[in-house]
């Protein structure tokens, strides 16, 4: 199991453990699409922030036109009722602490960098 696919069942094990709804999975994905907008959002920003180039990711447009295909992209891959039972019983299997730290670190880095993207881009 690949760590992208670890830190989706992360997201998903804790919107599980909280939600009451019935429909949780789909609103797993879409929190897990929003964590991993903000990382590729960020990273783009920082990148284009240290090239002096104009951010026009962090603007809505760029936001959309970035994380768009993300959310789809997870939607397709991880809503597939069959697949996400199978990819889950997998997940149970190779669960380990260093992991699930390890996944909750990349949500918070996530995060961070979006900020900090969001920061560089203000200044330029």
């Amino acid at each position: 199991m690949n760590l992208y696919t670890y830190w989706y069942f992360i997201v998903y094990s804790i919107y599980e453990r909280f939600s009451h709804d019935k429909h949780f999975d789909i609103f797993a994905t879409a929190f897990f699409s929003v964590f991993t907008g903000f990382l590729v959002i960020g990273i783009i920003g920082i990148t284009l922030a240290f090239l002096n180039i104009e951010g026009v990711v962090l603007n809505s447009k760029g936001a959309v036109i970035t994380g768009l295909p993300i959310l789809l992209g997870n939607f397709i891959f991880f809503n597939q009722k069959d697949r996400q039972i199978r990819l889950h019983e997998v997940f149970k299997k190779n669960r380990s602490a260093k992991k699930d730290i390890l996944s909750v670190l990349m949500t918070i880095a996530s995060i961070i960098i979006f900020v900090i993207a969001a920061r560089l881009n203000m200044e330029n």
